[in-house]
């Protein structure tokens, strides 16, 4: 049984510093997935070439990193959504 996958946006440094140390990996690891995610707007790991190709292609099936989307749009009394 595979574990769902982990949306590493929303995520404090602090928790993605545990995140990628929890995986083996050095907490930088946590600053250059921000960078990547919110300076430089990419969230397909496969795109972020400063991470080894092996912690790339291990982030393509352990995380979701992905924009949250609207469950239910509701109108207020003066028409705006």
């Amino acid at each position: 049984v595979s574990s769902p996958l982990v949306n590493l946006l929303g995520m404090s440094r602090g928790a993605l510093e545990r995140y990628f140390v929890d995986r083996g990996e050095p907490p930088y690891r946590a600053r250059q997935m921000m960078r990547w995610m919110y300076s430089r707007s990419i969230l397909e790991p496969e795109q972020m070439t400063d991470l080894s190709v092996g912690l790339r292609a291990s982030l393509l099936t352990a995380v979701n990193v992905e924009l949250p989307c609207a469950k239910k749009l509701q109108r207020s009394t003066d028409g705006t959504l």
